[in-house]
Formats: C-alpha cells, structure tokens, sequence
C-alpha cells in the first residue's frame, strides 16, 4: 500500500478585513483623520488601530518566517500608532492647561465679585448710618436746643458753648450723605466713594474744634444740671415725652458726632481691604482715610490741650 505523501501544513490565513482596514488607512486617497476628531472619535480611532496592529503581530508569528508578508503595513501601522500616542500626550497636556486656565479664570471671577458684593454692603451701611446720623443731629438741634432756648432756662453764651458747632455739622453731613447717595445709586464698579469723601475731608476740620472741646462742654452741662431744677425738669420731660429722642437724654446725642468722625476711617479702609488696586477710586479711599486719620489726630491733641488748660486753671489761686 503507497504511502500518501504529507502535506506541508499551509500557512495561516490573514483576517482580510483588517488587510483591507490596512491598506485603506494609508492609501493615498484616505483624508486626514486626526485634524477633525473630537475627544471620542479620537479615543476609538486609536482602539481601532491598536487592535489592527495586534491582529497583524499575530499573523507575522504564525507565518513562521523572520520577513512577514505585510511587514511594510504593519510598519505604518507601528507609525501611525505612536503618532497617535504622541497626539494623545498633547491632547491630554492641552486639555489640561484649558482646564486649568478655565478653572483659574472662575475663581478670579469669584473672588472678583466677592469683594464687588462686600464693597456694595459696606456702601449700603454707610449710607443708612449716615441717615440716622443726620436724624441724631436734627434731633440735638431742632428739639433739644429749640426747647432751652424756649425754655429760658440758659444763657445765650451757655446754649452756644453746649451746641456750637451742631449746626455746621448737620450742614456738612447732609452734603455727605448726597454725595454718598449718588455713588450708591451708580454701577458697583463706577462707584467713587473715596473720591465724595476725599472732596469733603478738608470740611471735616469743624469736627476739631465740637470734639476738642467736648469734654469741658460736658462738665459744664452737668454742673449746670446740679444746680437747676428747671434744667432737669424740662430735659426729662423732652426725654420721656418725644419719641423722636428713643429715651435718650442731651449728653447721649451730643457724643454722636466724636462717634461718627472715628467711623469714617474704619468704612474706608474695610473698602480698601475688598477694592482691586487697579481701581480708579482706590488712590482717593487711600488719600480720604490718611486725611481722616489726621483729623482724628488734631482732635486728641485739641482734647489734651483742653484738659491742660482746665488743670492750669484749677492750680491758679483764686
């Protein structure tokens, strides 16, 4: 019996889907595809292409042969891979730097309307307080001085040393408060509050000479208190009976101005801490807070020259 002869085993066959995949990706007719890929497209693409590459690895070591049959196509496949690659590196770098940048812009924006919202805050309470200043003042010279000098009980020389000043004062906190009004009803970032303060600070200077002597002007008050029944009756009749007052009595009201000079400084520079240094009104809070300060400065120096003058005057022999 004739031995049939053996077959030599025939070579594996190639997936030709893959080869035609192959030859269509590099022929010189295929577009371009990465310039038009999203991030998704992308992603699957690279898939695709990994996957080609492993399915031809394998068909060259089946082959059996150092030289594969399609040596030349995996070859721009491996290419073309690592072109990919090296685009999935800058994509990834890109994407991040966008996101980054993005994320950065976001919280300036925050911050940005953060301090924008806490300056609008502050410009509010400066104005509202600014009212019941102007109310408080009104109250020391449409009431309380109207009603001593109705009531006879003082001199004309004693009303002028308790209220002198008020008067002048209520004038330029009026004046005050409009321009404030007018900054407030501005866009937040047009608002010049320093600079309706830097405009009125040189006005400010009256509050020396009410503040310095305020001390002196109180005692004298008080002794005038002990030693007139009348005095005291119709200052506690305006207290209990006017609502207007809220139970205060005269010294309560007459301190509201020192009160109000020493705020000043503090709302401006709480403004200053939430305004951006390239803001147009940031010079004129810097320049309207110094200004105060010294204002605060000349009242503490006015009020210690009084109290040095009232010891001087108390060791002199009578």
């Amino acid at each position: 019996m004739s031995e049939t002869p053996s077959r030599s085993p025939s070579p594996p066959m190639c997936d030709t889907t893959a080869v035609n995949h192959l030859s269509s990706l590099h022929s010189d007719e295929s577009p371009a595809l990465l310039p038009s890929m999203n991030r998704g497209q992308f992603e699957l693409e690279v898939k695709r292409l990994m996957t080609a590459v492993l399915e031809f690895s394998s068909i060259s070591s089946n082959n059996g042969s150092d030289q594969s049959p399609f040596s030349d196509e995996t070859k721009a496949f491996d290419d073309t891979s690592k072109q990919c690659e090296r685009f999935a590196d800058d994509f990834r770098s890109l994407t991040f730097q966008v996101c980054h940048d993005l994320l950065q812009r976001a919280k300036d924006k925050q911050r940005q309307f953060e301090r924008l919202s806490y300056r609008l805050k502050v410009v509010n309470e400066l104005c509202c307080t600014e009212a019941d200043y102007i109310e408080d003042l009104r109250m020391i010279e449409h009431v309380w001085r109207r009603e001593l000098l109705d009531s006879h009980v003082l001199t004309k020389e004693e009303l002028q040393r308790i209220f002198g000043g008020i008067s002048q004062i209520l004038a330029l906190t009026e004046a005050i408060y409009e321009s404030l009004k007018k900054e407030k009803a501005k866009p937040p970032a047009e608002q010049m509050v320093g600079e309706a303060f830097k405009r009125k600070v040189p006005f400010l200077k009256m509050y020396i000479e009410y503040c310095g002597n305020q001390d002196e002007n109180i005692k004298q008050l008080n002794s005038l208190l002990k030693s007139s029944s009348k005095l005291r009756e119709m200052m506690e009749r305006v207290r209990s009976t006017n609502a207007a007052v809220r139970k205060l009595d005269l010294m309560g009201f007459l301190i509201k101005p020192l009160q109000r000079i020493t705020k000043y400084p503090l709302f401006l520079r709480d403004l200053i801490s939430h305004t951006e240094e390239s803001h147009p009104d940031f010079k004129n809070k810097q320049l309207a807070a110094l200004e105060m300060d010294r204002v605060l400065k000349d009242i503490n120096n006015r009020a210690k020259e009084r109290k040095t003058l009232a010891v001087v005057s108390q060791l002199q022999p009578m």
